[in-house]
């Protein structure tokens, strides 16, 4: 009740734009209109799901990483006192702040510390190069580094070609390296701050895109994008209080990341496992109940093959959502057969996007008949999404005939970081050109 009060009270605040964009029925073509900018930019705000889960359920589990865990009011009080320590180190509002670590609660705690503080995140991609990563921190202008033990031996050689960074914090449960500081001393030592209460079209965090075959580009994601994610995730997969989501794939892909916001949302619980790993996923499903989680393909594909595999290690799972990369249909249809009681989503997005921009539910995971066809679909738009499909130049081609994916919505970036250029080529009018190639059929599905 008292969510819903909160709630009320801030569409009273923000009837005028709301009507406006109600009106409109697209929420992305009124976005840069400066009435609704600035009515909106304190609605949209990340900080206010983690006051709203522990305001309204101070005591319900909010994490669970191994044998730790924490409340609700536990967890936004760390991640207050975080943000007070980063604010002593000379972080400044608008300042990045960079992670290279795996999955962990102290990650979660990482995001909504920065944000609290005023800050805007910079994830670092675990699987990359220590060049490719020392030019995201340069690119970023990051002075602040948070990375685990994992990622310590790429450290020296980071620092080598990241000379702009000047304060490093130890990620990890033992004491902290020389030179360091220590992310839970930083906790223990400083009192809670007051809320930044930063939103709209604040720059939330830097993602970086790309590497391997050429040097990363950020895609710069204010809060708005990953505060209308948030909603669209969590009514798309039908997320709750009761949700217990296990964050197996890695946290620096928006794929998973979306669920630190979706989660504090709903007020469910995040359950925390390092990395991807068959056994211990299965482990973390039977040990903590855990009824939601997100993988690649290729991840459910060595589930279903490891030799421990049997359906009832996961028969508390509810909802499994996969993306990523396409899912071949002999594996999904395997799937579906030996978990009946679970339900599968496909979320098809790009980080330009934050990610979501299509959903395939429930409803249309069927294996036999007409629209068994539809399980080599996108799906359909996501709730506040628009997609169209267009040639060269820009022009709606008609349905069956396939072209290049473009879409709008609140998600959509503000840009590329210091690539006027490039964002200009993507970023059409409001609309992001994916350049990714599909047709949309006569049902609307991509």
């Amino acid at each position: 009740m008292k969510k819903w009060v909160r709630f009320c009270e801030l569409i009273d605040a923000h009837r005028g734009p709301l009507n406006n964009l109600i009106k409109a029925r697209s929420y992305s073509s009124l976005l840069l209109h400066p009435a609704n900018r600035s009515g909106m930019g304190a609605f949209m705000r990340l900080t206010q799901f983690l006051n709203s889960a522990a305001d309204t359920f101070p005591n319900r589990i909010a994490s669970i990483d191994g044998d730790r865990q924490h409340t609700w009011s536990e967890w936004r009080d760390r991640m207050a006192r975080l943000a007070a320590a980063l604010r002593g180190l000379g972080m400044a509002a608008g300042d990045r702040v960079a992670i290279l670590a795996l999955n962990s609660d102290r990650y979660a705690e990482f995001l909504y510390g920065v944000w609290w503080a005023g800050g805007a995140v910079v994830p670092m991609n675990t699987r990359w190069s220590a060049t490719e990563n020392a030019y995201s921190l340069n690119d970023s202008g990051a002075q602040i580094l948070f990375i685990d033990r994992n990622l310590l031996p790429m450290l020296d050689a980071i620092r080598a070609e990241a000379k702009g960074v000047r304060t490093m914090v130890y990620v990890g449960d033992d004491d902290a390296p020389e030179g360091m500081l220590s992310f839970e001393d930083l906790v223990a030592q400083n009192a809670p701050c007051e809320d930044a209460q930063l939103g709209g079209e604040e720059l939330a965090g830097l993602f970086y895109t790309g590497g391997t075959t050429g040097f990363p580009t950020g895609v710069m994601l204010p809060h708005r994008a990953l505060w209308y994610n948030a909603i669209a995730v969590a009514k798309e997969l039908r997320l709750d209080r009761d949700t217990r989501y296990l964050h197996a794939a890695p946290m620096f892909h928006l794929a998973d990341f979306e669920f630190n916001t979706a989660i504090a949302m709903v007020g469910g619980c995040n359950v925390f496992i390092p990395s991807f790993e068959p056994e211990a996923t299965m482990n973390a499903q039977e040990t903590h109940q855990v009824s939601n989680m997100m993988l690649v393909p290729t991840m459910l594909g060595m589930i279903l093959g490891h030799p421990k595999f049997k359906p009832e290690r996961l028969k508390m799972l509810k909802s499994f959502l996969y993306g990523g990369s396409p899912m071949p249909e002999g594996l999904l249809r395997q799937a579906m057969q030996v978990m009946p009681h679970v339900n599968f989503y496909q979320i098809y997005g790009q980080t330009e996007m934050a990610p979501i921009m299509t959903v395939l539910p429930p409803e249309d995971h069927v294996l036999d008949g007409p629209k068994s066809e539809r399980l080599r679909s996108a799906g359909l738009p996501a709730i506040g999404c628009e997609i169209k499909i267009i040639d060269e130049d820009g022009n709606i081609v008609p349905r069956g005939t396939v072209g290049e994916i473009a879409a709008r919505s609140l998600g959509a970036m503000l840009g590329y970081w210091q690539l006027a250029e490039q964002t200009e080529k993507t970023l059409v009018d409001g609309w992001v050109q994916t350049g990714d190639g599909a047709y949309q059929d006569e049902e609307g599905f991509i």
